[in-house]
């Protein structure tokens, strides 16, 4: 498009020389073209990056998650005694992660006790933005996957919340 414009101006002919008139030489526009990030123009992800970079969060500083489901502390939903996350007693805000995030490189637990923003989508729109603490881990089965905790046995809660997506930036 700029070759265009360019070339468009090129052969515009020079005004005729008239007596007596000063023709003074106007500067050309400036086209400027801004890089775009494509993911802000995704039909489900767009408003989720839009909303993370008005609270000043860089496309490149979140992951996307393609299930963010919730849970409760029950023995059948939790390893060994459900009132115990994989960093300590359960927290009242807490999430869980899938394995390939909570553990570095080394096996290390290198997330415990981080805070991380959750930008929920459904259906490709903003549901909610939640600050939760990352304090447990999930199933070696789940990768790109967060659990938010309930901390309430009604596991009809955890189930009507059903199964959702998230961008989740790690403070």
């Amino acid at each position: 498009m700029l070759l265009n414009i360019l070339t468009f101006l090129y052969l515009i002919p020079a005004p005729p020389q008239v007596d007596n008139v000063v023709t003074i030489p106007l500067p050309l526009p400036q086209v400027v073209v801004m890089p775009q990030d494509e993911r802000l123009y995704d039909e489900f992800w767009g408003d989720a990056y839009r909303v993370a970079m008005e609270m000043g969060i860089e496309p490149d500083e979140v992951e996307e998650l393609h299930r963010v489901t919730a849970y409760n502390p029950v023995p059948r939903q939790t390893e060994g005694n459900p009132n115990i996350s994989s960093c300590g007693p359960n927290q009242p805000q807490q999430i869980a992660l899938s394995r390939d995030m909570f553990f570095d490189a080394n096996g290390h637990k290198h997330l415990c006790g981080r805070t991380a923003t959750l930008i929920i989508v459904e259906d490709g729109e903003v549901i909610e933005v939640t600050e939760r603490v990352i304090y447990d881990t999930m199933a070696a089965r789940f990768t790109k996957t967060a659990d938010i905790y309930m901390p309430t046995t009604d596991e009809s809660l955890a189930y009507a919340w059903g199964v959702k997506q998230a961008l989740i930036y790690i403070d």
